[in-house]
């Protein structure tokens, strides 16, 4: 009946002596060594794991090489000049290189300027066909056909581009193949496009110029990459 009185007190838990009087209570005995050697491993399995940065491979280096396309486009020129002396020496004829300019476009202009310059240096023989924005296209085609028929014009060459008005394709079919100074025509270009067979009688200048400027200066193409900028 004394267990199930709430108003009896419980035996006190609290150690006594064999006269009743209270002892001080023992110190909680210490966890075991093995218990806390348990707890640092999960605390540091928990924390995440320190990034490294990655190591960057090594840059590789490149041999670069300075190409000075001015002083190698003075020797062509200079070559060309005493080939077009000795052809005007052994036979009394001057190459000649005709020019046709519509309009008033400062870059084209400036264009031409360049190209009449170059072949002054070379001693050619040159001829200018200044024409007006409004020329008709049957007009232009009549220019283009009277330097054809010049037989002291080996080149003509029609600054691009023409007016709106004006068919280009129309005008560069009309000049004769082996007059075709800028290599435009469909057999010119077929040619080039062939491997074997006839070779152009001309090729574009900015492509043959660039291969000129690498051949002259010992540079091997061949399987190479090539990097075009700025177009």
């Amino acid at each position: 009946g004394r267990i199930c009185d709430p108003s009896v007190a419980a035996p006190s838990a609290e150690p006594r002596s064999d006269k009743g009087a209270m002892l001080p209570a023992a110190p909680a005995p210490a966890a075991p060594a093995a218990q806390a050697q348990q707890v640092a491993p999960v605390a540091v399995a928990q924390a995440p794991a320190a990034q490294t940065p990655a190591e960057k491979p090594p840059r590789a280096t490149v041999e670069t090489k300075l190409i000075d396309g001015k002083a190698i486009a003075a020797d062509v020129r200079a070559e060309l000049k005493e080939m077009s002396d000795q052809l005007e020496k052994d036979y009394g004829v001057r190459p000649g290189l005709a020019v046709i300019l519509v309009g008033q476009r400062k870059d084209s202009q400036s264009y031409v300027r360049n190209k009449k310059r170059a072949a002054a240096e070379a001693n050619f023989h040159t001829v200018d066909v200044d024409l007006p924005e409004t020329v008709s296209q049957e007009d232009l085609l009549k220019e283009v056909q009277a330097l054809n028929d010049d037989p002291k014009v080996h080149a003509i060459l029609v600054q691009l581009p023409l007016p709106k008005h004006i068919d280009e394709a129309e005008v560069l079919k009309a000049i004769r193949v082996d007059k075709d100074a800028d290599g435009f025509s469909a057999l010119n270009i077929g040619n080039l496009c062939l491997r074997g067979g006839d070779p152009p009688m001309a090729v574009p200048c900015t492509p043959a110029g660039c291969i000129e400027l690498l051949q002259r200066s010992g540079v091997a193409v061949a399987g190479k990459n090539a990097v075009v900028i700025g177009r």
